[in-house]
């Protein structure tokens, strides 16, 4: 049964993929700014947020 067959009521229930992912990197940048964290762990977590980006672009975009 497609998504857009079900009522309003039943997809308010379903995340969009794509900006929920984007979401999520948001707060990974947040985390990797935040400066309480020590430098070596926000640059692992800017590489975190590096890889999720750029694995975001060549799955999720090129998809569309």
């Amino acid at each position: 049964m497609p998504i857009a067959s079900l009522p309003p009521s039943l997809t308010d229930h379903y995340l969009n993929r794509e900006l929920s992912w984007l979401e999520f990197n948001a707060r990974v940048l947040e985390e990797a700014a935040d400066p309480s964290n020590p430098w070596l762990g926000a640059a692992q977590v800017s590489c975190i947020f590096s890889s999720n980006l750029d694995e975001f672009f060549e799955i999720r975009v090129r998809g569309l």
